[in-house]
């Protein structure tokens, strides 16, 4: 569904940037995303539950304690599948794309939703032009790129080991107090992302596309601007998008919490027989 939209708004982004008049534009333009764009926003999944924390190990860290790094560097630690960067590294990207989220449903998720009202109580509104929708998108979607960047510089394509030693998790013992204190924000932080207001947000807006839809074939919108249905279909990517996002963070972050539970339960197992 997400390509689809991205295809969509690239086609209509390009039939806005025309002079030729094309016909009945909002019609047109809007029948091409609504179906795609109300059915991923109706069928998306908010988690379940929140991820599943790491605590502070003790015992570990008393083992850690009195350990020198030389003997723990070689044995055994586990990352998330195809990471490649250090546990405090990767905790920092991710808190990146919390701190991103925190501002999903006030920055696209409610301006979506007060864009599309706007249209549905003022039909004259539809045919000017929403500059301010567009340059927040544009802002948006230049820190999305960059957070999406640094996601990537942190695995490596191919690679699905989940096995590595600790000296590729940690550069040295003091490391660890870092590492939950960091793994401890991270997990707070993602918590005060409140999953019912995400819900609300997007029934809300699921409740306004009908409306237009119903608006539009009553004949409504006929002399729709241009840049109404082009932000109309950027608003619709964007917000797919990050909610696409909001989820695959979610699944990273509940599987960075389990690699780092993994790795210090092995040290304690192992450290138990000696």
């Amino acid at each position: 569904m997400i390509d689809n939209l991205k295809k969509q708004r690239d086609i209509i982004a390009f039939e806005a940037s025309i002079e030729t008049q094309i016909t009945d534009f909002m019609k047109s333009g809007f029948e091409r995303v609504y179906g795609d764009v109300r059915g991923f926003l109706s069928g998306f999944a908010t988690p379940p539950t929140y991820p599943k924390i790491t605590k502070e190990n003790k015992d570990f860290l008393n083992i850690v304690a009195k350990t020198s790094f030389v003997e723990l560097m070689d044995l055994p630690a586990f990352v998330p599948e195809g990471v490649v960067v250090d546990y405090l590294t990767y905790i920092n990207v991710l808190h990146d794309a919390t701190t991103k989220l925190q501002r999903l449903v006030p920055n696209l998720l409610n301006n979506y939703a007060s864009f599309l009202g706007t249209i549905i109580n003022f039909e004259d509104k539809a045919k000017g032009s929403w500059v301010s929708f567009e340059a927040l998108l544009k802002k948006e979607e230049i820190e999305f790129e960059r957070i999406v960047a640094r996601l990537k510089s942190c695995s490596k394509e191919g690679r699905d080991e989940t096995r590595v030693t600790i000296d590729k998790v940690v550069g040295r013992n003091a490391d660890w107090t870092s590492v939950f204190k960091e793994l401890g924000d991270l997990n707070s932080d993602f918590y005060r992302i409140n999953h019912n207001d995400i819900k609300k947000a997007i029934e809300q807006c699921v409740v306004n596309l009908d409306i237009i839809k119903k608006n539009i074939n009553n004949g409504k919108y006929g002399d729709a601007s241009h840049e109404t249905v082009k932000t109309l279909s950027d608003m619709a990517y964007s917000v797919a998008t990050e909610l696409e996002f909001y989820a695959i963070i979610y699944y990273k972050i509940e599987s960075l919490n389990k690699s780092i539970k993994d790795t210090c339960n092995g040290i304690v197992e192992i450290y138990s027989h000696k």
